[in-house]
């Protein structure tokens, strides 16, 4: 398995909780899962992105590499909400698609959104 595949949303999610709670304990039963379930696969993304996120001997407080991930994990789980809650919105209706159309009048070599094809 390649480094990318590790990085998914719920590690995202553990990454988040650790560094908002302060310590595995507290992170593990806010997103009710064990402690050794929580540190364990947040030690084997470290294993497999060759760094580590925590500086476990002064808190758990985010490594500088650990901090621009958390940074990232903030980012993109706020980004996967905004797409989810657009895609209901479209799905619902209550957001309709952007289109775009022209007359048959106009001639198509002067339209700038000409499709390549046509």
């Amino acid at each position: 398995m390649i480094v990318d595949d590790y990085l998914e949303f719920r590690l995202l999610k553990y990454i988040i909780a650790v560094a908002d709670a302060g310590t595995f304990t507290a992170a593990a039963s806010k997103l009710f899962t064990s402690q050794s379930s929580l540190s364990a696969q947040i030690k084997q993304l470290e294993e497999a992105l060759n760094f580590t996120i925590f500086d476990r001997d002064r808190g758990n407080v985010p490594t500088p590499e650990g901090a621009i991930l958390l940074r990232f994990a903030r980012e993109c789980l706020q980004r996967r909400e905004s797409v989810i809650e657009t895609m209901r919105a479209v799905h619902t209706g209550s957001l309709m698609p952007l289109r775009v159309g022209f007359s048959s009048l106009i001639e198509k070599r002067s339209t700038p959104l000409r499709h390549p094809n046509l």
